[in-house]
Formats: structure tokens, C-alpha cells, sequence
């Protein structure tokens, strides 16, 4: 071989090395020999988001593992009362019973009892049960009773509540006569949420 063959291969080698393999490693554009996907500062940068990422899911994690923690902690009657207070459906004939039982702890009898069903229509994933009594009595027995539902594992909200004067146009004066003057008549209702499956 030749000197000026040997110094042309001495300084061609280098230069076909660095624009066809070192170049292209570093900046990410092709060259003679080969392309690469994308250039050592953009995988650097990758594997900076990538070990980023990791972090984040590693917290992620420990924040899972923290909320199942705290719900184990909570005690099975606290679970039991949340569920007593929305529950996914209600039975309404055991809804009628409750009504019943509270106002008989009331000491109150209750007339024209009906359970219906009604949707939220602010938010589709809640419904309702309507109930509505009439009740004759004296008002602290009326506001005996209204504690009673108050007081109740079962979250009852009062919708409305009318009270007036006992009617008594369509009785005989001997049944005006019998009737506790003091007594009123109260319309109430209730509205029971449960969420819907």
C-alpha cells in the first residue's frame, strides 16, 4: 500500500466515521452509514421523564395504599349508618314499617300514609322515595314526632310541611263538641334519597 493511500484512509476513516455514525448518535440526523430514532440528548431526556414517571407512580401508590388504609379503618357500624343513610335501594314496604314504628314511638297515629317514588333530575344517579302523612295532634306532639324522625339512622329531609286549623264543616256540632281544641292538623312529607344501580 502506498503512503498517500495509507494518509488518505488515515484521514478519510475518521471523517466517514464521524458524519456516518458519531454525528448522526449525537444529533439525531441521518448519515451516510445509518439514521438513528433519535439522538443521545433526546433518549437522555426520555429516560429523565421516564424516571420522573416512576417516582410519580411510586406516590401514587403509596397515596393508594394510604386510602385503603384509612378505609379499613373505618368501623363497620360507621359503614353500616352511611349505607342506612344512602343505601343502593330501599325496600318500600320496609320503608312503611319505619315510618309507622316512629311515629308509634311518637305516640302519634298517622293517616293517609303513601310511598312513592320520584328521580332527582338534578343528578341521575340519585332517586327518592316521597312519603306523606296527615297527623292530628297537639303541636308538641307534632314536633315530638318530627324529632323522632330527626333522630333516625335513616336520613328523612322534610319537602314541606303545612299546618292548619282542624276542619270540622262536614261534622255535627256533638263531634265539634268531642274534638281536642287544641289539637291541628299537620301534612308532612319526607323525601328518602338511595342511589340508583
Amino acid at each position: 500500500m502506498s503512503p498517500k493511500l495509507l494518509n488518505i484512509l488515515l484521514v478519510m476513516i475518521p471523517l466517514v466515521l464521524y458524519y456516518g455514525f458519531f454525528d448522526p448518535l449525537y444529533t439525531g440526523n441521518p448519515g451516510f452509514v445509518w439514521t438513528p430514532e433519535s439522538s443521545i440528548r433526546q433518549l437522555q431526556s426520555s429516560n429523565v421523564q421516564y424516571a420522573n414517571s416512576l417516582v410519580l407512580v411510586s406516590d401514587v401508590d403509596q397515596r393508594v395504599k394510604k386510602i385503603n388504609q384509612d378505609y379499613k379503618l373505618v368501623s363497620s357500624t360507621t359503614t353500616s349508618k352511611v349505607e342506612l343513610m344512602l343505601p343502593d335501594s330501599i325496600d318500600p314496604i320496609k320503608l312503611r314499617n319505619e315510618v309507622i314504628a316512629i311515629a308509634d314511638k311518637a305516640e302519634i297515629s298517622i293517616n293517609g300514609l303513601t310511598v312513592n317514588t320520584d328521580d332527582i333530575k338534578s343528578n341521575s344517579n340519585v332517586g327518592a322515595y316521597i312519603i306523606s302523612f296527615t297527623v292530628k295532634a297537639r303541636y308538641p306532639s307534632i314536633k315530638k314526632l318530627l324529632e323522632e324522625y330527626e333522630k333516625n339512622k335513616r336520613f328523612f329531609t322534610i319537602d314541606s310541611l303545612a299546618i292548619r286549623q282542624q276542619d270540622t264543616k262536614n261534622l255535627s256540632p256533638e263531634e265539634v263538641s268531642r274534638l281536642d281544641k287544641e289539637a291541628i292538623q299537620a301534612t308532612v312529607r319526607f323525601n328518602v334519597y338511595y342511589l340508583k344501580k
